[in-house]
């Protein structure tokens, strides 16, 4: 049974518009507001708990906040996604970066896939067939990376659905081309350098090859996350890449500032791995190592969770860890704790 303080923390930084973004240590920062791309991952985070054990009435009622700022989000005449608000209800923007698209396009395939109540998985559907269309235009690799993961979920816990097979086909295609215009001896990755949530690339090719027949793609995902494994694993501890690395060509990762999101992505990658039949003890073990990071096997030797708030840090600078635990963060842990809770249950 997974304890009632997984989600503590995450619902104090929830209210009836949605989950804030950040908080100054342990409350909200109500200076930033809201986002699509942390209310996205809180939909995610959610139906994944509700698949493993009921959800209590607050936990049900900070569901629905998360699914009406995704609703609300989407302006249905555009087929466009908004991602930033203020704390006074204000949209910030007009159209969302891609890959908040792509999270809340995840989001959506998980709530139709595991919905903990019926009339949300008839939402889901309804909404996700009105930016379906849209989702041939997507041009980011991490876009296409985490429809793919989502269209997995789907598509292996629903009827079939045409046009979501063909969108998986062309997304994992271009995935593969991708790899092809990039990778080089020295270089075995989908960019020419390393940004955030770097395993998401990884786990998509992995999966999206494995369930295609893509052998190809299988092992372009397998070479990739091995060589992310090899930069991330000195022998002793696992060293997420870190944000001083973004925008760098060829460059190996730097040690610092390191984020929740990296780990959550190399956990998930590393049992994407083990479920493709890649070594599965192997990666079973690297995604251990992966997720022993939050608990302090780390370069500060410091742990970032506290358990019994369901809270986690937003990261690890040089000589501190952070001292703030916004949403991204407290999501990235809670994720990866689901997907390790997961595992459990499939053993």
């Amino acid at each position: 049974m997974i304890d009632l303080a997984i989600t503590v923390h995450l619902l104090a930084l929830t209210d009836d518009t949605g989950l804030a973004q950040h908080a100054r240590h342990h409350f909200v920062d109500r200076s930033h507001g809201y986002c699509l791309d942390d209310n996205a991952r809180a939909v995610t985070v959610m139906c994944r708990l509700a698949h493993l054990r009921t959800l209590s009435a607050t936990e049900q009622h900070a569901l629905t906040a998360y699914a009406a700022f995704l609703d609300h989000s989407f302006d249905r005449q555009t087929r466009h996604f908004r991602n930033f608000m203020t704390y006074d209800r204000r949209w910030l923007d007009e159209e969302a970066a891609e890959d908040a698209c792509a999270r809340a396009v995840h989001a959506l395939c998980v709530m139709i896939a595991m919905p903990p109540q019926e009339w949300m998985r008839v939402w889901g559907r309804d909404l996700l067939e009105a930016v379906l269309p849209r989702l041939h235009e997507l041009a980011s690799p991490r876009s296409w990376s985490l429809v793919l993961t989502g269209l997995d979920i789907l598509l292996r816990n629903s009827s079939p659905w045409r046009e979501a097979e063909q969108l998986r086909e062309q997304l994992a295609h271009e995935l593969l081309q991708r790899w092809r215009d990039a990778v080089q001896p020295a270089w075995p990755w989908f960019e020419d350098g390393l940004a955030y949530d770097n395993g998401r690339l990884a786990e998509a090719a992995i999966t999206a090859g494995t369930v295609l027949g893509m052998a190809d793609l299988r092992g372009a995902g397998l070479s990739a996350l091995q060589a992310l494994w090899d930069w991330q694993y000195d022998g002793q501890v696992f060293h997420p890449v870190g944000t001083h690395n973004f925008g760098r060509r060829h460059q190996l990762p730097c040690r610092f500032d390191q984020q929740p999101i990296e780990a959550h992505a190399m956990v998930d990658g590393c049992l994407a791995a083990a479920s493709s039949g890649a070594d599965t003890a192997l990666w079973r073990e690297r995604a251990d190592i992966a997720m022993a990071w939050f608990f302090g096997r780390n370069d500060l030797g410091r742990a970032l969770v506290e358990p019994e708030k369901g809270l986690c840090h937003d990261g690890l600078h040089e000589d501190r860890m952070n001292a703030n635990a916004g949403a991204e963060s407290t999501l990235a842990y809670i994720g990866a704790f689901l997907s390790m809770a997961s595992l459990e249950r499939q053993r």
